[in-house]
């Protein structure tokens, strides 16, 4: 006759260690997790400062652009005036 006692106490400790692995797993999970979420945030900051300080510059490089097309386009008008 076999050991009533013995097949689920093997099983109980079983699924206890394997609980055990996966607190274990799961809170590294977790953690990593957090740090993924985190360096993406930062990776995304830092690409959306980058984008800012870009159009900013992009903006006075065309509001330069323009002064110096309006100046060319009033000489040319002055020279236009003053032809015969």
């Amino acid at each position: 006759m076999s050991n009533p006692a013995g097949p689920p106490a093997f099983r109980a400790v079983f699924h206890n260690e394997i609980k055990k692995i996966w607190v274990k797993r799961s809170k590294g999970l977790v953690i990593a997790l957090i740090i993924l979420v985190a360096g993406i945030s930062l990776f995304s900051e830092h690409t959306y400062r980058q984008n800012y300080q870009q159009a900013k510059e992009n903006a006075q490089n065309d509001q330069q652009a323009t002064a110096q097309m309006r100046q060319q386009i009033g000489q040319t008008q002055l020279a236009l005036k003053s032809a015969p």
